[in-house]
């Protein structure tokens, strides 16, 4: 009701709706994911007079449910709207883990089947998982480690962050070369072991030079593949029983030259 100087009266009437409750907007918890996964957030609104509209502040998705992988630790900012326009706001924070595994090996001098581990994981790191692909594990940091076998292996490095993430690395460990040539066979025709042929692995090239007592050259394998039937290379005839002595050079798969020497038997 209005009055004025002269006595006029005017009077007007306005409903106004005070909600029950103001409007809140509630939010999931704080949580931390790993580099590279999928994080769910998301709020709701309370109080104040429904329906609601919904907005990520800076990300133009209009739900208050958003689902994405984040790069990096952040605060999201999810905003609400009553029908009455109210307005409210509610925070909540990603954290974002990375952890890295990095390895590197080398193979001990003067040992064959033994080598030396690195680790150089990224400091968000906490624990450690080695397998050396042979049935031999270990959460040790850094460690030698010595095969008993002549099979090649791959080695994986498991790194483990606070927050139970992950990350793996590999390395491949060859076996050292090994040759074997046997020491004595019988080229007499009959079927059984009449061809020296020779064994190894981890070869990547070989050269092998046979000589017979006086030093002369009689054959040369560069092969694992061939044999040699006891002849003079390029003859057809046999040579005569006795001791040759032979020399091996090559290169192994980790490229590195190997030589080996011995005399071989033959017999009829």
């Amino acid at each position: 009701r209005v009055t004025d100087g002269c006595g006029t009266v005017a009077e007007d009437e306005k409903m106004v709706f005070i909600p029950v409750e103001p409007l809140v907007v509630t939010m999931s918890p704080d949580t931390t994911v790993c580099l590279g996964n999928v994080v769910k957030i998301s709020g709701y609104a309370s109080g104040g007079e429904a329906p609601y509209e919904y907005n990520w502040s800076f990300t133009g998705v209009n739900d208050s449910v958003w689902t994405f992988q984040p790069i990096q630790s952040g605060t999201y900012t999810l905003n609400a709207r009553d029908t009455c326009g109210a307005f409210r706001s509610a925070s909540v924070f990603v954290g974002v883990e990375n952890v890295e595994a990095i390895a590197t090996m080398n193979y001990q001098e003067g040992s064959l089947y033994t080598i030396d581990v690195q680790n150089f994981s990224s400091e968000s790191a906490v624990s450690f998982l080695w397998d050396f692909g042979d049935g031999f594990m270990t959460d040790e940091f850094e460690l030698s480690h010595t095969y008993t076998d002549t099979e090649d292996h791959t080695i994986s490095l498991t790194a483990t962050s606070a927050g139970g993430c992950e990350k793996s690395t590999f390395l491949n460990y060859i076996a050292p070369t090994l040759v074997y040539v046997p020491a004595a066979f019988t080229p007499n025709n009959d079927g059984l072991n009449d061809v020296l042929r020779i064994e190894g692995n981890s070869v990547r090239s070989i050269d092998m030079k046979i000589y017979d007592r006086w030093g002369k050259q009689v054959y040369q394998l560069t092969s694992l593949y061939q044999g040699w039937g006891g002849n003079m290379e390029g003859k057809d005839y046999y040579l005569p029983i006795g001791v040759y002595n032979y020399t091996i050079e090559g290169i192994d798969t980790r490229g590195k030259e190997f030589t080996q020497q011995g005399s071989i038997n033959l017999v009829r």
